[in-house]
């Protein structure tokens, strides 16, 4: 027997789990892209986009376990498709990027998603040095 190396194993687990998504994992990317902005992965990233990816992270957990606390909060909405619906737009109604409504929904727009679209074009919130009572 060969003992396989655990980044053997984890390629393993990755190409699995792309096959069973109908996708096809061939190899390591040499760039990535972030905000319509090309890096290669080799290269140090620049402090600011550094700062931007780990926003982003952070509010997109943020978002993902507000709605984790509201089902737990409010079990029953969550086990009906109507209620939950209307749960998930009251939550994607705290955040700032309106996304279009569904056709044949009442409203024109909704708040936010989970996955943040866009960054926020200016400093707000809490952690702003502007922010004022």
């Amino acid at each position: 027997l060969t003992k396989k190396s655990r980044g053997s194993c984890m390629k393993q687990e990755a190409s699995k789990w792309f096959d069973n998504a109908g996708l096809e994992l061939k190899g390591m990317p040499t760039e990535v892209m972030f905000n319509g902005a090309s890096y290669i992965i080799t290269e140090v990233l620049p402090p600011a986009v550094v700062t931007q990816v780990l926003w982003e992270c952070f509010e997109t957990n943020f978002r993902l376990d507000l709605t984790r606390l509201d089902g737990h909060l409010m079990p029953n909405d969550w086990k009906d498709d109507k209620l939950q619906l209307t749960r998930e737009i009251l939550i994607r109604d705290i955040f700032f990027d309106p996304l279009p409504m569904p056709e044949g929904s009442p409203g024109e727009t909704t708040g936010g998603d989970f996955i943040i679209m866009k960054p926020v074009p200016i400093d707000m919130g809490l952690a702003s040095p502007y922010w004022t009572v």
